[in-house]
């Protein structure tokens, strides 16, 4: 899995427009051992680190979740067993999840909420940096579960 700072810091600019970024200075020792022990991806771990967000941050078209707030969304039972196969870290504007794969950390995509008990991932991209980034600047750029399905199943 890819991540750029300077992609990342770029996208979150462009989606919050006139906003201000707010970013914390700490977080809890829980926070940071959560992050240490589930958040592999060079680059990423860090970048949450010394960004830590308020609580949750309209990313782009997404929302990428506070520290916090991925430990509560990945310790979820709403999908059951989906955290042993993916780490939730934010969701669309519809609520389907924003995931990477666990086995791999090879792709982040989509999971759709529609449906808790045959719940299933749409892989999108190969760089979570380059996923919030497209999701603001590129017209065609899924932005739920269904989009990502409808790409796949034109691209095959």
């Amino acid at each position: 899995m890819h991540f750029d700072q300077v992609i990342m810091d770029k996208a979150l600019e462009a989606g919050m427009g006139e906003e201000p970024v707010i970013r914390l200075t700490k977080l809890v020792a829980k926070e940071i051992e959560w992050l240490q022990s589930n958040i592999p991806i060079p680059g990423f771990r860090e970048y949450l680190m010394t960004n830590a967000f308020a609580d949750e941050y309209q990313f782009c078209a997404h929302n990428v979740y506070s520290v916090r707030l991925m430990m509560k969304h990945n310790n979820d039972d709403f999908f059951r067993g989906l955290t042993k196969g993916y780490l939730v870290i934010g969701s669309a504007p519809n609520g389907d999840s924003i995931a990477i794969d666990r086995a791999k950390h090879e792709q982040i995509g989509f999971i759709g909420h529609e449906d808790p008990d045959n719940w299933s991932f749409v892989g999108v991209d190969t760089s979570i940096s380059d996923f919030f980034w497209k999701s603001w600047n590129q017209k065609d750029y899924p932005s739920d579960f269904y989009q990502a399905e409808d790409a796949a199943n034109k691209s095959l």
